[in-house]
Protein backbone atom coordinates (compact mmCIF):
# COMPACT_ATOMS: atom_id res chain seq x y z
CA UNK A 1 0.00 0.00 0.00
CA UNK A 2 1.58 3.37 -0.96
CA UNK A 3 1.37 5.80 1.73
CA UNK A 4 1.21 9.55 0.59
CA UNK A 5 3.54 12.32 1.47
CA UNK A 6 4.00 13.79 4.86
CA UNK A 7 4.56 16.97 6.28
CA UNK A 8 6.12 17.79 9.45
CA UNK A 9 6.51 20.42 11.65
CA UNK A 10 8.13 20.01 14.81
CA UNK A 11 10.16 21.91 17.48
CA UNK A 12 14.11 20.42 18.81
CA UNK A 13 14.08 18.40 21.51
CA UNK A 14 14.09 19.57 24.57
CA UNK A 15 14.37 18.35 28.28
CA UNK A 16 11.27 18.88 30.61
CA UNK A 17 10.05 18.36 34.24
CA UNK A 18 6.60 18.69 34.03
CA UNK A 19 4.74 16.90 31.47
CA UNK A 20 2.10 18.74 31.49
CA UNK A 21 3.97 21.53 29.98
CA UNK A 22 4.03 19.70 26.81
CA UNK A 23 0.67 20.71 26.17
CA UNK A 24 1.43 23.80 26.12
CA UNK A 25 4.61 23.31 23.58
CA UNK A 26 2.11 21.88 21.04
CA UNK A 27 -0.60 24.78 21.14
CA UNK A 28 2.28 26.28 20.04
CA UNK A 29 3.08 24.67 17.14
CA UNK A 30 -0.29 25.25 15.85
CA UNK A 31 -0.49 29.02 15.99
CA UNK A 32 2.90 29.05 14.08
CA UNK A 33 1.14 26.62 11.29
CA UNK A 34 0.41 29.58 8.57
CA UNK A 35 3.58 31.03 8.68
CA UNK A 36 5.29 27.48 8.75
CA UNK A 37 4.06 25.68 5.86
CA UNK A 38 2.44 26.39 2.80
CA UNK A 39 1.17 22.93 2.49
CA UNK A 40 -0.94 22.83 5.52
CA UNK A 41 -4.63 23.47 4.70
CA UNK A 42 -6.44 26.42 5.46
CA UNK A 43 -8.64 25.52 7.51
CA UNK A 44 -7.93 22.87 10.30
CA UNK A 45 -9.35 21.33 13.75
CA UNK A 46 -7.25 20.41 16.60
CA UNK A 47 -8.85 17.20 17.07
CA UNK A 48 -7.96 12.99 17.97
CA UNK A 49 -9.89 10.08 17.23
CA UNK A 50 -7.30 7.84 19.17
CA UNK A 51 -4.37 7.87 21.49
CA UNK A 52 -1.77 5.28 20.19
CA UNK A 53 1.02 4.50 22.98
CA UNK A 54 3.89 2.98 21.17
CA UNK A 55 5.85 1.41 23.74
CA UNK A 56 9.68 0.96 22.20
CA UNK A 57 12.37 -0.08 24.99
CA UNK A 58 14.99 -0.49 21.77
CA UNK A 59 16.36 2.51 20.92
CA UNK A 60 17.44 0.98 17.41
CA UNK A 61 13.60 0.12 16.48
CA UNK A 62 12.65 3.89 16.67
CA UNK A 63 13.56 4.60 12.88
CA UNK A 64 11.41 1.54 12.25
CA UNK A 65 8.82 1.81 14.58
CA UNK A 66 8.18 5.69 13.26
CA UNK A 67 8.23 4.66 9.90
CA UNK A 68 5.25 2.10 10.47
CA UNK A 69 3.12 4.85 12.33
CA UNK A 70 3.07 6.79 9.01
CA UNK A 71 0.48 4.56 8.19
CA UNK A 72 -2.05 5.59 11.13
CA UNK A 73 -1.35 8.72 10.82
CA UNK A 74 -2.32 9.03 7.19
CA UNK A 75 -5.76 7.43 7.92
CA UNK A 76 -6.53 8.76 11.50
CA UNK A 77 -6.23 11.95 13.48
CA UNK A 78 -4.10 10.73 16.31
CA UNK A 79 -2.39 11.51 19.86
CA UNK A 80 0.69 8.87 18.85
CA UNK A 81 3.22 8.76 22.26
CA UNK A 82 6.14 6.91 21.50
CA UNK A 83 7.74 5.93 24.75
CA UNK A 84 11.91 5.03 24.85
CA UNK A 85 12.40 4.21 28.25
CA UNK A 86 16.27 3.80 29.48
CA UNK A 87 16.97 2.20 32.40
CA UNK A 88 19.93 3.62 32.98
CA UNK A 89 21.69 7.15 32.40
CA UNK A 90 21.24 10.04 34.64
CA UNK A 91 17.67 10.81 36.04
CA UNK A 92 15.70 13.09 33.05
CA UNK A 93 12.96 13.15 30.36
CA UNK A 94 13.63 14.45 26.68
CA UNK A 95 10.90 15.13 24.57
CA UNK A 96 10.52 15.47 20.93
CA UNK A 97 6.80 16.85 19.47
CA UNK A 98 5.96 17.13 16.04
CA UNK A 99 2.66 17.56 14.27
CA UNK A 100 2.28 15.35 11.21
CA UNK A 101 -0.44 16.07 8.49
CA UNK A 102 -0.88 13.78 5.64
CA UNK A 103 -4.03 14.31 2.53
CA UNK A 104 -6.04 10.84 2.85
CA UNK A 105 -5.94 8.96 -0.27
CA UNK A 106 -9.18 8.04 -0.39
CA UNK A 107 -10.76 11.42 -1.14
CA UNK A 108 -10.68 13.02 -4.24
CA UNK A 109 -7.65 14.93 -5.68
CA UNK A 110 -6.74 14.08 -1.75
CA UNK A 111 -8.04 17.24 -0.51
CA UNK A 112 -9.22 16.08 2.86
CA UNK A 113 -5.67 16.69 5.50
CA UNK A 114 -5.50 14.21 8.55
CA UNK A 115 -3.36 15.57 11.50
CA UNK A 116 -1.90 13.69 14.50
CA UNK A 117 0.38 14.42 17.39
CA UNK A 118 3.21 12.96 18.04
CA UNK A 119 5.10 13.07 21.19
CA UNK A 120 8.50 11.22 21.86
CA UNK A 121 9.70 10.57 25.09
CA UNK A 122 12.77 9.41 25.95
CA UNK A 123 12.72 8.55 30.26
CA UNK A 124 15.80 7.86 32.01
CA UNK A 125 16.45 6.54 35.04
CA UNK A 126 13.94 5.25 38.26
CA UNK A 127 11.08 7.09 36.63
CA UNK A 128 11.66 4.14 33.33
CA UNK A 129 10.19 2.07 35.80
CA UNK A 130 7.01 4.19 36.39
CA UNK A 131 5.81 4.99 33.38
CA UNK A 132 1.58 5.39 34.14
CA UNK A 133 2.23 8.97 35.84
CA UNK A 134 4.26 9.82 32.61
CA UNK A 135 2.05 8.47 30.17
CA UNK A 136 -1.57 9.65 31.98
CA UNK A 137 -1.82 13.01 31.79
CA UNK A 138 -0.96 13.09 28.30
CA UNK A 139 -4.30 11.29 26.87
CA UNK A 140 -6.61 13.40 25.86
CA UNK A 141 -10.16 12.21 28.10
CA UNK A 142 -13.09 10.21 25.81
CA UNK A 143 -11.31 9.15 23.05
CA UNK A 144 -10.28 5.33 22.51
CA UNK A 145 -6.56 4.12 23.78
CA UNK A 146 -4.27 1.39 22.07
CA UNK A 147 -1.21 0.72 23.33
CA UNK A 148 1.70 -1.21 21.01
CA UNK A 149 4.20 -3.08 22.29
CA UNK A 150 7.09 -2.64 19.14
CA UNK A 151 9.65 -4.79 18.66
CA UNK A 152 10.44 -7.72 21.42
CA UNK A 153 10.01 -5.68 24.63
CA UNK A 154 10.94 -7.69 27.79
CA UNK A 155 7.13 -9.09 28.76
CA UNK A 156 8.27 -9.17 32.67
CA UNK A 157 9.02 -5.98 32.59
CA UNK A 158 6.49 -4.38 30.90
CA UNK A 159 3.26 -6.70 30.55
CA UNK A 160 2.40 -5.03 33.79
CA UNK A 161 -1.70 -4.56 35.35
CA UNK A 162 -0.43 -0.45 35.08
CA UNK A 163 0.08 -0.02 31.87
CA UNK A 164 -2.20 -2.55 30.05
CA UNK A 165 -4.74 -0.59 32.59
CA UNK A 166 -4.30 2.45 29.84
CA UNK A 167 -5.67 0.64 26.73
CA UNK A 168 -8.61 -0.66 25.46
CA UNK A 169 -7.07 -2.68 22.97
CA UNK A 170 -3.15 -3.94 23.32
CA UNK A 171 -0.98 -4.60 20.01
CA UNK A 172 2.17 -7.24 20.08
CA UNK A 173 3.88 -9.02 17.74
CA UNK A 174 4.77 -12.45 19.47
CA UNK A 175 6.74 -13.03 15.90
CA UNK A 176 9.25 -10.84 17.38
CA UNK A 177 10.51 -13.47 19.45
CA UNK A 178 13.07 -15.80 19.60
CA UNK A 179 11.25 -18.10 22.02
CA UNK A 180 7.77 -18.41 21.23
CA UNK A 181 7.02 -19.99 24.72
CA UNK A 182 8.22 -17.37 26.58
CA UNK A 183 6.04 -14.41 24.90
CA UNK A 184 2.95 -17.61 24.33
CA UNK A 185 3.36 -18.13 28.61
CA UNK A 186 3.81 -14.20 29.32
CA UNK A 187 0.66 -13.39 27.55
CA UNK A 188 -1.33 -16.28 28.51
CA UNK A 189 -0.34 -14.95 32.26
CA UNK A 190 -1.72 -11.60 31.70
CA UNK A 191 -5.02 -12.98 30.66
CA UNK A 192 -6.47 -11.68 33.82
CA UNK A 193 -5.56 -8.41 33.31
CA UNK A 194 -7.09 -8.14 30.17
CA UNK A 195 -10.63 -9.27 30.62
CA UNK A 196 -12.88 -7.01 28.73
CA UNK A 197 -9.97 -5.92 26.59
CA UNK A 198 -8.53 -6.57 22.93
CA UNK A 199 -5.64 -8.32 22.63
CA UNK A 200 -4.10 -8.47 18.90
CA UNK A 201 -1.30 -10.83 17.98
CA UNK A 202 -0.01 -9.22 14.84
CA UNK A 203 1.57 -12.79 14.48
CA UNK A 204 -2.09 -14.36 14.45
CA UNK A 205 -3.59 -12.03 11.82
CA UNK A 206 -0.48 -13.42 9.90
CA UNK A 207 -1.76 -17.18 10.13
CA UNK A 208 -5.34 -15.63 8.69
CA UNK A 209 -4.95 -16.95 5.50
CA UNK A 210 -3.92 -20.65 6.85
CA UNK A 211 -6.87 -20.71 8.70
CA UNK A 212 -9.15 -19.95 6.01
CA UNK A 213 -7.27 -23.04 3.96
CA UNK A 214 -8.03 -25.62 6.84
CA UNK A 215 -11.53 -24.42 7.33
CA UNK A 216 -12.15 -24.77 3.45
CA UNK A 217 -10.41 -28.05 3.22
CA UNK A 218 -12.79 -29.46 6.39
CA UNK A 219 -15.83 -28.16 5.06
CA UNK A 220 -15.86 -30.44 1.72
CA UNK A 221 -17.89 -33.39 2.44
CA UNK A 222 -15.52 -36.18 1.75
CA UNK A 223 -13.61 -34.89 4.67
CA UNK A 224 -16.41 -34.54 7.06
CA UNK A 225 -16.55 -37.86 7.06
CA UNK A 226 -13.33 -39.04 7.68
CA UNK A 227 -12.44 -36.11 10.59
CA UNK A 228 -13.07 -38.11 13.50
CA UNK A 229 -10.43 -40.49 12.44
CA UNK A 230 -7.92 -37.79 12.46
CA UNK A 231 -4.33 -39.26 13.74
CA UNK A 232 -1.47 -36.77 12.69
CA UNK A 233 -0.62 -32.92 12.44
CA UNK A 234 2.96 -32.23 11.35
CA UNK A 235 4.00 -28.64 10.12
CA UNK A 236 7.02 -29.16 8.04
CA UNK A 237 9.28 -25.63 9.20
CA UNK A 238 13.02 -25.03 9.34
CA UNK A 239 12.46 -23.72 12.91
CA UNK A 240 9.12 -23.54 14.37
CA UNK A 241 7.94 -19.58 14.81
CA UNK A 242 5.23 -18.35 16.25
CA UNK A 243 3.09 -18.53 13.21
CA UNK A 244 3.65 -22.08 13.28
CA UNK A 245 2.53 -22.93 17.33
CA UNK A 246 -0.44 -20.67 16.90
CA UNK A 247 -1.55 -22.66 13.62
CA UNK A 248 -0.91 -25.91 15.17
CA UNK A 249 -2.43 -24.39 18.56
CA UNK A 250 -5.62 -23.05 16.49
CA UNK A 251 -6.29 -26.86 15.08
CA UNK A 252 -6.12 -28.66 18.59
CA UNK A 253 -8.39 -26.23 20.04
CA UNK A 254 -11.09 -26.47 17.49
CA UNK A 255 -10.81 -30.08 17.86
CA UNK A 256 -11.41 -29.56 21.68
CA UNK A 257 -14.34 -27.00 21.17
CA UNK A 258 -16.01 -29.43 18.69
CA UNK A 259 -15.00 -32.72 18.64
CA UNK A 260 -13.37 -34.04 21.73
CA UNK A 261 -16.74 -32.91 24.07
CA UNK A 262 -18.87 -35.45 22.13
CA UNK A 263 -16.49 -38.28 22.16
CA UNK A 264 -16.00 -38.42 18.73
CA UNK A 265 -12.34 -38.31 17.82
CA UNK A 266 -9.02 -38.81 20.21
CA UNK A 267 -6.69 -35.45 19.50
CA UNK A 268 -4.41 -36.07 17.04
CA UNK A 269 -0.62 -36.31 17.16
CA UNK A 270 1.62 -33.19 16.41
CA UNK A 271 4.70 -32.77 15.10
CA UNK A 272 7.09 -30.03 14.07
CA UNK A 273 9.74 -31.37 12.10
CA UNK A 274 12.53 -30.42 9.15
CA UNK A 275 11.04 -29.36 5.43
CA UNK A 276 11.51 -32.30 3.50
CA UNK A 277 14.34 -32.27 0.96
CA UNK A 278 12.48 -33.22 -2.01
CA UNK A 279 10.25 -30.10 -1.79
CA UNK A 280 10.80 -27.22 -3.71
CA UNK A 281 13.36 -24.54 -2.50
CA UNK A 282 10.53 -22.14 -2.81
CA UNK A 283 8.44 -23.84 0.06
CA UNK A 284 8.86 -22.14 3.25
CA UNK A 285 6.45 -24.52 5.37
CA UNK A 286 4.02 -26.84 4.95
CA UNK A 287 0.99 -28.60 7.09
CA UNK A 288 0.02 -32.22 6.85
CA UNK A 289 -2.74 -33.40 7.70
CA UNK A 290 -3.42 -37.47 8.02
CA UNK A 291 -6.74 -39.35 8.46
CA UNK A 292 -6.22 -43.09 9.59
CA UNK A 293 -8.69 -45.71 9.60
CA UNK A 294 -7.76 -46.92 5.73
CA UNK A 295 -8.86 -43.73 3.99
CA UNK A 296 -5.35 -42.43 3.84
CA UNK A 297 -6.86 -39.09 3.63
CA UNK A 298 -4.74 -36.29 3.53
CA UNK A 299 -4.44 -32.20 3.97
CA UNK A 300 -1.49 -31.00 2.29
CA UNK A 301 -0.83 -27.04 2.95
CA UNK A 302 2.49 -25.57 1.58
CA UNK A 303 3.71 -21.33 2.06
CA UNK A 304 5.84 -20.04 -0.27
CA UNK A 305 6.91 -16.35 -0.87
CA UNK A 306 3.76 -15.48 -2.41
CA UNK A 307 0.70 -18.17 -1.90
CA UNK A 308 -0.55 -20.53 0.31
CA UNK A 309 -1.56 -23.64 -1.83
CA UNK A 310 -4.02 -26.65 -0.01
CA UNK A 311 -4.16 -29.92 -1.40
CA UNK A 312 -6.70 -32.60 -0.46
CA UNK A 313 -6.19 -36.29 -1.20
CA UNK A 314 -8.07 -39.48 -0.40
CA UNK A 315 -6.65 -42.62 -1.09
CA UNK A 316 -3.95 -41.54 -3.91
CA UNK A 317 -6.81 -39.29 -5.58
CA UNK A 318 -6.35 -35.59 -5.50
CA UNK A 319 -10.05 -34.35 -4.80
CA UNK A 320 -9.37 -30.72 -4.06
CA UNK A 321 -7.16 -27.61 -4.61
CA UNK A 322 -7.44 -24.07 -3.53
CA UNK A 323 -4.57 -21.20 -3.75
CA UNK A 324 -4.48 -18.12 -1.59
CA UNK A 325 -2.30 -15.51 -1.06
CA UNK A 326 -0.13 -14.88 1.67
CA UNK A 327 -0.87 -11.98 4.42
CA UNK A 328 1.77 -9.87 3.88
CA UNK A 329 0.83 -6.56 5.50
CA UNK A 330 2.82 -4.39 7.41
CA UNK A 331 2.82 -4.07 11.21
CA UNK A 332 0.89 -0.79 11.18
CA UNK A 333 -1.01 -1.39 8.43
CA UNK A 334 -2.51 -4.41 10.03
CA UNK A 335 -2.52 -2.14 13.20
CA UNK A 336 -4.59 0.34 11.32
CA UNK A 337 -7.10 -1.95 9.69
CA UNK A 338 -7.89 -3.35 13.13
CA UNK A 339 -8.82 0.20 14.75
CA UNK A 340 -11.31 1.00 11.93
CA UNK A 341 -13.23 -2.24 12.71
CA UNK A 342 -14.54 -2.98 16.36
CA UNK A 343 -12.26 -6.20 17.36
CA UNK A 344 -14.12 -9.69 17.06
CA UNK A 345 -13.24 -12.67 19.11
CA UNK A 346 -11.72 -15.19 16.41
CA UNK A 347 -10.50 -18.07 18.02
CA UNK A 348 -6.93 -16.31 19.47
CA UNK A 349 -7.02 -17.03 23.01
CA UNK A 350 -8.48 -21.04 22.78
CA UNK A 351 -5.51 -20.70 20.55
CA UNK A 352 -2.64 -19.09 22.15
CA UNK A 353 -3.75 -21.14 25.35
CA UNK A 354 -2.85 -24.60 22.92
CA UNK A 355 0.23 -23.00 21.26
CA UNK A 356 2.16 -22.53 25.06
CA UNK A 357 1.57 -26.13 25.96
CA UNK A 358 3.22 -26.68 22.69
CA UNK A 359 5.96 -24.20 22.72
CA UNK A 360 6.90 -25.42 26.05
CA UNK A 361 6.82 -28.72 25.90
CA UNK A 362 9.16 -28.39 22.72
CA UNK A 363 11.50 -25.80 24.16
CA UNK A 364 11.14 -26.44 27.63
CA UNK A 365 10.77 -24.09 30.72
CA UNK A 366 10.86 -20.46 30.36
CA UNK A 367 12.57 -17.80 32.49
Amino acid sequence: MNLVAQHRIEIPPLQIHNVGSLEEQLAGIYTRIPDSAQAMPSHMVRLSTISLIVLCPQADDLPATREAIKHLQSWHPARILLIAPHHRGRPRIEAEIALIWSNRPDTPEQQTAVCSEEITLHVYGPASHHLLSIIRPLLPPDIPVALWFSGDPSLTTWLSKDLLSLAQTCFIDSHRYSRPSYVFSRLNAARRYLAGKSLIDIAWLRVRPWRFSIARAFNLPEILNVVPLMAHIDIEIASPNAEAYLSMGWMLSCINALIKPAGQVRIPHTSFSPIDPGEPSTTQARMIITFGGGHDGRIVITETEDTLTSRVYLGHSLIHTDVLPRYRVPSMVAIGETLQHAPVEDGYLPALEAATHLAVRREGTTP
